[in-house]
């Protein structure tokens, strides 16, 4: 897993580009396929603002995380936040069974599934790295970078991480906006990348036949959208361009608010397929509680 040592803040544009290379690139000990071969990434799922993995966990294993499950619990409790997000996982599901295949084909090594993610906050770091290292074990690949921030340029920025009252959720509220005043956030400062750029090495390097984007970054979206509005990355027919992205936006900051509508016009421009842009975002099992696989 690529970390803070092998990514540092740099202004130099040239040596950027050179992390932004070995991050996008499969290492020497990539997981093999069934016959022996080297897995080839045909089908890509870009982790951005990974927290614990569990979107990695919802398309491996996504068996032992119904949304039924979620959708009872909330109505015997009577809570409707837990049954959005049942229904928001249900729906995320159907889209990873019409994009990546069914769970039994993703399940297979042969799948040619392959997840790179970034995740800002160090405090998950050690999670990634062990999921990503069980996950390859199990001829599933995962390439996270931790802690890396996904941001505009590659200069670090500073994070927002809570103390107390978020920790039982897994910090998922860290961000480069410090919007939870009453907890005193404590802000570290992490390494950061061009989104648009790693977006476009990641697949200049595998050529694909299918990319989807999750993008859950606590406001920093923001700042992110317009770059990769600008390098194409938002219409599919481009050579870098995404063919779905989830996103979930956070209105509560202080930015270009206008992309919660603005992302539905990008059919007007000058793109033969635009992006699917679907404002989804589940936090479904947010504590996970579901013990690693064993090879």
């Amino acid at each position: 897993m690529t970390d803070s040592a092998s990514i540092q803040s740099s202004p130099d544009v040239k040596a950027a580009h050179a992390r932004l290379r070995s991050m996008a690139k499969m290492p020497s000990e990539t997981v093999q396929t069934s016959n022996g071969k080297s897995l080839k990434c045909s089908k890509i799922f870009i982790d951005i603002g990974a927290n614990i993995g569990l979107h990695s966990r919802f398309i491996f294993e996504s068996e032992h995380y119904p949304a039924k499950r979620i959708m009872d619990y909330s109505r015997a409790s009577k809570n409707r936040w837990y049954y959005r997000m049942g229904v928001n996982l249900r729906q995320l599901y159907q889209v990873f069974n019409q994009t990546l295949g069914p769970p039994s084909s993703r399940r297979n090594r042969d799948s040619g599934i392959c997840v790179f993610g970034l995740e800002a906050n160090p405090q998950r770091c050690e999670r990634l790295k062990k999921l990503q290292k069980t996950y390859r074990n199990m001829g599933w690949y995962l390439n996270y970078s931790c802690p890396i921030a996904a941001y505009k340029n590659a200069n670090g920025v500073n994070i927002y991480v809570d103390k107390t009252s978020d920790r039982d959720n897994n910090d998922w509220g860290a961000s480069i906006h410090d919007w939870n005043k009453k907890d005193k956030r404590k802000s570290i400062k992490v390494p950061s990348v061009d989104l648009a750029q790693y977006v476009k090495f990641i697949l200049n390097d595998h050529s694909p036949d299918f990319t989807m984007m999750k993008l859950d970054i606590e406001g920093a979206e923001y700042d992110v959208l317009p770059g990769l509005d600008k390098s194409g990355s938002l219409c599919s027919s481009n050579i870098n361009g995404l063919d779905y992205m989830t996103i979930e936006y956070h209105p509560w900051v202080t930015a270009d608010r206008n992309w919660r509508s603005r992302h539905y016009e990008i059919k007007s421009k000058k793109c033969d397929i635009p992006t699917k842009i679907l404002e989804l975002d589940s936090e479904a099992y947010y504590r996970d509680g579901v013990a690693f696989p064993k090879p």
